[in-house]
């Protein structure tokens, strides 16, 4: 009923969801995609954004079989290629996984997001030398993308490497400089590594890079408390409350830290407290 009563261009429903869409309005997207789609079938960039659609609502299935349609349409698309591949590891299709990606590379050889895709594929399937070699090559080619430094760094780790998987991280501190997740990345590996003196150093000189966020002082607090420093994790998370008060992550710390030390009447009390001044968080 609609696609009679309305404009036969199916251009004018992709603007039209892609409006949708830029507004998260994910539903509506789909359908003006839809819409598209059934009057050009072969509209390789509306079957494209359906799938971004579709991934957006978690609609897996539905986004791979749009991707699928996506590269038969249009095999130089690839955002679309190696979006494919990314979901063909999640189904654990590793063997399917690498033929997008290796498309990709034969049009565009410089691709760092396609080799990291062909390093995940090979540390799935246990070659880790591979996915060493991978990795590398994705770095040197997008040296600010830090998933390819973290992916790195964990083959490192599981093969028990842990200067490598240290190097790594302090690599992508010094090649993304000021980045407060490479930052972060390093302390975390500092945390799970119980080095906790250089963790709380690296999570210091985050807060001062980022001092409205919480998360670098959570992770020092967590720190704190591993090392048996309750007091001192006690007074990060009390801060929060008035560092980020708006951010659930900050003004929820206090009570979390109290329930998970087991301070039963301070959690209760703190939770009545934040009950009054955030009366609209399920949480709480």
């Amino acid at each position: 009923m609609c696609l009679s009563g309305c404009s036969k261009d199916p251009n004018k429903y992709l603007e039209s969801g892609d409006k949708y869409f830029q507004a998260g309005k994910y539903n509506e997207a789909v359908v003006e995609y839809r819409n598209a789609i059934q009057l050009n079938p072969k509209l390789a960039q509306a079957h494209y954004q359906l799938s971004r659609a579709y991934t957006e609502l978690k609609s897996v299935g539905a986004a791979y079989n749009e991707l699928r349609e996506t590269v038969a349409l249009d095999p130089k698309n690839a955002d679309a290629q190696l979006e494919l591949a990314t979901l063909l590891l999640g189904g654990k299709k590793y063997a399917e996984a690498k033929a997008p990606a290796a498309a990709v590379l034969a049009s565009d050889p410089a691709n760092g997001r396609a080799h990291a895709i062909l390093g995940d594929d090979a540390a799935l399937t246990g070659d880790s030398a591979g996915a060493i070699r991978e990795y590398q090559t994705a770095i040197k080619l997008e040296p600010s993308r830090l998933q390819s430094y973290s992916s790195l760094a964990a083959v490192y780790t599981s093969r028990g490497d842990f200067g490598s998987a240290e190097a790594v991280f302090k690599q992508a501190v010094d090649a993304n400089l000021g980045s407060v997740p490479a930052l972060l990345n390093l302390g975390g590996f500092y945390s799970t590594q119980r080095k906790f003196a250089q963790a709380e150093a690296e999570m210091e000189a985050t807060s001062k890079l980022a001092p409205r966020d919480p998360l670098p002082r959570l992770m020092l607090a967590n720190d704190y408390a591993a090392e048996g420093n309750l007091g001192q994790a006690e007074k990060i998370c009390a801060e929060l409350k008035t560092i980020a008060p708006d951010d659930p992550r900050a003004y929820r710390a206090l009570a979390q830290f109290y329930k998970s030390t087991g301070q039963r009447a301070k959690a209760v009390a703190e939770l009545q407290s934040l009950s009054i001044s955030k009366p609209k968080d399920p949480w709480v």
